[in-house]
């Protein structure tokens, strides 16, 4: 599996307070009363955890006359809009303040939030009064302090005003060299405080940060790679790898003529009472009900005891969950009815002129019984109607959720590999799930570096079934030094290939993780040999995009030096790539390398 991503968002667009970025920082909270001074945005050599921090300054030039609070900042998104908010949302937001000059006294902090019926500044109307958040007393000069409220957004507010503000009573006045210093302005959605961040703050190895605009001039984010060990070597567009194993979760279909392709398996009760026939228009097997069955079974225009299965009462086994299914035509309005132990349990209404979808889950015994059986009734039942069957299947279904059909000729989905496992319509046929599992992560540097190199095959690889075009897993018994392949990724089968020619099939998934939002992504993969001999394994590339959407794929190739595939995608922050190889090999030792390269417009 992938290690997902997890990002936080800051909505504040200069949040630390650049001259150059978004004037959401106003000079219209007053000094006080009969006071005067100066606004300005600075270098401070000490911000609020060291280091350089640009800081808005607000500096006294005229004492106060009296004491008054309210006189810290009001900041807007930017010069002409309010802070973006949807009603009943709960958002947090902080800042961080101190108190600069020799004559200051203690003062207090606070944060305020002012709420709008829109997000435009020009005629927006309040909604509600002023929040204010719990006091912070600034008893120390020149030292950081953090105000902050967590507020829900009222009904009928679009827009916020942020005042990282003073205490309105109780603190003394304002002289004259006295100021105030604010920046770090973090507005997060979620009731939780964290530590601030913005586009220019500096990355480590697991935590990465970026503007999703302009610099200062756009919201930021913070991309956390959840795997503590395992990361990439630098900085770039895309991640890393995840080199998964195997294919995984096979699903049997018993039935071997589930189509069906002729009537082979498909046999009625009584030959005297219903006659069958193949239908090739519709692929399936007609039941006819004769005079002699209107007489021996009236109402019962059909009946049969085998649909599709090369046994007609197999031996499930005990305590084990299956799924039984087929579809039904009757030419008028009837009812599936049970014909026997252990047969379908019937009572599903059948409409007349359509094709209805019978699906039973049901426990094996351990005894032989007649699974696939079933009739069906319709009351006044004449000779020469006709009940059409067709599309059984038999499958473990330990979910007991009900599946949909499939068979070998079921056309491939996104991550389901569907295959005979002999010849069509004569075989069973199954339903491989290519899921991702395990792996080893290996770092994946700027755009053209070349993947993680296979070494000469897994120790102690042993087929474990016949490639007869299904996907398949292998057992490994030791793990080679340096080896991609992870032994919790080969699970044995439970039966030997008596293949003369066993094989081992092998389905490598890369997955790699957009950073930035992009207009459109080139992405190339080649598959070769590590020896440079041509590739002799029936092979496969795909790309998919957010694990479904199918970008590109190459058809069954072999006997080729390389294998290329080129897919273009339009790509938005977090969407995930993911390369798929697939490739069908004898055992001796082999060795293959995917490289693939991204281009990206930004």
């Amino acid at each position: 599996m992938t290690t997902p991503l997890v990002t936080r968002v800051n909505r504040a667009l200069n949040p630390a307070a650049s001259a150059s970025g978004s004037p959401g920082w106003t000079s219209l909270r007053s000094f006080g009363t009969g006071a005067a001074g100066t606004y300005s945005f600075v270098s401070s050599p000490s911000g609020p955890w060291g280091g350089n921090f640009t800081v808005c300054r607000k500096q006294w030039t005229t004492a106060q006359s009296a004491n008054n609070g309210n006189v810290g900042y009001q900041v807007n998104a930017d010069g002409s809009n309010y802070f973006p908010v949807a009603e009943g949302e709960t958002v947090t937001v902080s800042a961080w303040m101190r108190r600069i000059g020799g004559s200051s006294t203690t003062k207090t902090f606070v944060m305020r939030v002012v709420f709008y019926n829109q997000v435009a500044v020009s005629g927006a109307a309040t909604v509600g009064s002023t929040i204010t958040g719990t006091s912070v007393v600034a008893d120390t000069v020149n030292t950081w302090f953090r105000p902050s409220l967590t507020v829900v957004v009222p009904a009928g507010a679009l827009g916020m005003q942020v005042y990282p503000d003073t205490a309105s009573v109780g603190d003394p006045v304002f002289a004259v060299g006295d100021g105030l210093d604010a920046t770090a302005l973090l507005i997060e959605s979620g009731s939780t405080l964290s530590d601030y961040f913005d586009g220019n703050s500096t990355d480590t190895a697991q935590r990465w940060f970026e503007w999703d605009g302009a610099a200062h001039g756009s919201t930021s984010r913070q991309v956390d790679l959840l795997d503590p060990v395992h990361t990439p070597t630098a900085r770039n567009q895309l991640s890393y790898w995840d080199v998964s194993g195997v294919s995984d979760a096979v699903l049997t279909s018993l039935a071997t003529n589930p189509t069906p392709g002729s009537t082979t398996n498909w046999q009625p009760n009584v030959s005297a009472n219903w006659t069958h026939a193949y239908n090739a228009t519709d692929k399936c097997v007609d039941v006819t009900f004769t005079a002699a069955g209107v007489t021996a079974q009236p109402n019962m225009p059909a009946s049969w005891y085998n649909t599709g299965l090369p046994t007609a009462n197999p031996t499930l086994t005990a305590g084990v969950k299956y799924q039984r299914s087929m579809e039904v035509w009757v030419d008028e309005d009837g009812t599936l009815t049970n014909v026997m132990a252990g047969a379908f349990v019937g009572g599903q209404a059948l409409a007349g002129g359509q094709w209805t979808r019978v699906v039973e889950q049901f426990t094996g015994t351990g005894t032989a019984q007649y699974v696939m059986a079933a009739s069906v009734r319709i009351i006044g039942a004449a000779a020469g109607m006709h009940v059409k069957i067709r599309r059984a299947q038999l499958i473990v279904n330990p979910d007991g959720v009900a599946l949909p059909y499939f068979d070998g000729s079921t056309p491939d989905a996104a991550g389901i590999d569907y295959a005979w496992t002999g010849v069509p319509d004569a075989s069973t046929s199954t339903a491989t799930n290519m899921r991702a599992a395990g792996g080893r992560w290996t770092p994946l540097g700027p755009p053209g570096i070349t993947g993680p190199t296979g070494p000469t095959g897994p120790d102690g690889q042993t087929a474990r079934t016949s490639c007869g075009g299904c996907r398949f897993r292998s057992t490994q018994t030791a793990q080679p030094s340096g080896a991609i392949w992870d032994a919790d990724n080969f699970v044995a089968d439970t039966t030997v290939s008596t293949d003369p020619n066993p094989c081992l099939a092998i389905s490598a998934s890369n997955e790699l993780q957009v950073l930035r939002n992009t207009t459109a992504m080139i992405l190339t993969a080649t598959l070769r040999m590590t020896n440079g001999a041509p590739i002799t394994a029936r092979s496969c590339i795909t790309f998919y995009l957010n694990g479904s959407v199918m970008l590109g794929r190459t058809s069954v190739r072999e006997n080729e030096d390389t294998i290329t595939v080129t897919a273009i995608g339009h790509l938005a922050l977090g969407d995930r790539i993911r390369v798929q190889v697939f490739l069908v090999t004898t055992l001796t030792p082999f060795g293959y390398t995917c490289d693939v390269t991204a281009a990206l417009t930004p």
